[in-house]
Parts: C-alpha cells; structure tokens; sequence
C-alpha cells in the first residue's frame, strides 16, 4: 500500500514519541468524509491524534472467501510504535488492536524496535499434505485463534486454496462472457460474408453460365465460390492476427503488462476462420451450382 498524500510515519516521529497517525482512504472518508484531513485531530483512546498523511486506495475483493473474512486494508489507521507503547497504557500491547470498528497499526522501524523489542508473532504458515483435510484444518485454526484471542477478530486466516478457486471461477465467468461476444461477432460476421457471396452469384450469373456451357460441373462452381468464401475470411484472419499483435506490444510497451501471442491462438484463429468460410459459403455456392445453364446464358 502506498502512501497518497502527504507522508507515512517516520523515524522522527517515533523517536519522539508524537501524536501523529495517518489513515486508510475508507477510513478517511468515513471519519472526515470529502474534507481535507491533513492536520486535523482524531481521537484514539484518550489521546488526539495529528492526521499527517493518507494511504492510497486499495483494491480489495469485497464478500467473504468460503466463509473466511478478507481484510480491508483501506480501513487502517496508523500511528507511531513507541507512542503507542508508552501512551497508550490501556491498550495490550503487540503489532495491531481492534478499536471502534478500525484496526490501528503501530509502525516501527529497526532501530526504535531494538529499543521496543517485545517478541511478537506476525504470520503463522501451516501447510497440510492432503488437499481434502485444507477446510476443516482452517475451521480448527480459526477456532483456536477465538479461543486464544477472546473472542477478539484482530487476526485473518486467509487459504490460498480458496483464493484460487475463486479466481478459477471468475476467470471461467470472463471467459464465457469473452466467449460469448466472439461467438456473436463471429455470426454477424459470418452473416455478412454470405450476403456478399450472394450478391456475387448474382453479380456472375452470366460467368457461371459460360463455364457450364463449357463443361464445367456443378462440384467445379462450388468449389470456385466456397474457395472464395474462405479467402474472405482468411484476409480478415491475417488483418485481425496482425492488429491484435500491434495492440498486445502497444499494451506491454505502455502499461508493462507482459503479454504472449501463442502459437495455438494463431492456429485457432485460422481454423475458426475457415470453418466460418465454409459454414457461410455453403449456401451461396450451392445456389451457384444449381443455376439453370441456359437462363444464366441469358441473364443480363
């Protein structure tokens, strides 16, 4: 998390033991709301707290994953480490207390924490070896921790298991949506490609006469226009894989996203491609193939 506006604590502030705190941007807006913080006092516990900076906001993905809270970071306020264990008497002393719906942080440094050095456990990893035991392992932590901590939520559990699945399902609903808009481009697409073959049999209605009258058979005219059908498509292909290219550099080159043009994508888009070419060319080539030779002699 960044700072947005003005600064975070810093060593001065410890060293001297100041009322100062900077907070969250939800914080902020649900304690000053639209007015400028910056200087003003906020009331923690029974000391008044110098506002001296914001924190930039924060996504965070709002429910709960399988019943497990996430944390929103905008919601912390933050205030110096040593002002905290030498003021705030009342207060238990470690890393971070609950307090009027907010969670306010004690920063520190290396050199205050050798003078403020109270063992404190931050982060605990457990790793389970069978995937199907990871839920009621998680269940059983969560219970310790209320146990432990009286009831009080100042921990989160957080299961990179869950996180992912639910990743999984929203990339599966992205892709079905992405998948959705393609598959109607492509039948809009497909659409026009046959209204096109259409009106160029009835453009060469006259071509198609000579070529039967000259032997050529009804297979040889629906060759001809499903071969033209596809090419359509394959110029569109090779225009569409030569402008996606251009946007995926264009998007790496200014927003320093890494992005990979793969060969399979190149494949599918070809084969896609000639499969909508011969869907849509089908009808059109038949309707040329069952001409009447001798009224598109006489066509004009």
């Amino acid at each position: 998390i960044e700072v947005d506006k003005v600064r975070f604590i810093n060593t001065a502030d410890i060293a001297d033991f100041n009322q100062v705190c900077v907070l969250g941007s939800k914080a902020k807006r649900g304690l000053f709301a639209f007015a400028d913080p910056i200087g003003k006092q906020v009331r923690i516990g029974d000391l008044d707290f110098t506002v001296v900076g914001i924190m930039a906001d924060k996504y965070i993905g709002r429910g709960k994953v399988e019943g497990l809270e996430l944390r929103n970071f905008n919601e912390d306020v933050y205030i110096p480490f040593s002002t905290a264990a030498k003021k705030l008497e009342r207060q238990p002393a470690g890393n971070s207390m609950m307090g009027g719906g907010r969670r306010f942080f004690f920063s520190t440094t290396t050199a205050s924490a050798q003078t403020y050095n109270t063992p404190e456990i931050d982060q605990l990893t457990i790793t389970v070896h069978d995937l199907k035991k990871v839920s009621v392992v998680s269940k059983l932590v969560e219970r310790i921790l209320s146990r432990r901590h009286s009831g009080i939520e100042d921990y989160e559990i957080v299961v990179p298991e869950s996180l992912l699945r639910q990743t999984e399902r929203t990339q599966q609903i992205f892709n079905l949506v992405m998948g959705a808009i393609a598959g109607l481009s492509l039948l809009v697409g497909g659409i026009g490609i046959m209204n096109i073959m259409l009106a160029t049999v009835l453009e060469r209605t006259r071509e198609i006469g000579i070529r039967r009258a000259v032997g050529a058979r009804c297979n040889d005219i629906m060759q001809q226009f499903l071969l033209e059908a596809v090419a359509i498509c394959l110029v569109g292909c090779v225009l569409g894989l030569g402008l996606g290219f251009f946007i995926a550099r264009a998007i790496s080159f200014y927003a320093g996203w890494p992005t990979i043009v793969s060969i399979f994508s190149i494949v599918l888009a070809v084969g896609v491609s000639t499969g909508v070419g011969l869907t849509f060319g089908i009808f059109p080539a038949h309707k040329a193939a069952t001409l009447n030779v001798i009224d598109s002699l006489r066509y004009e």
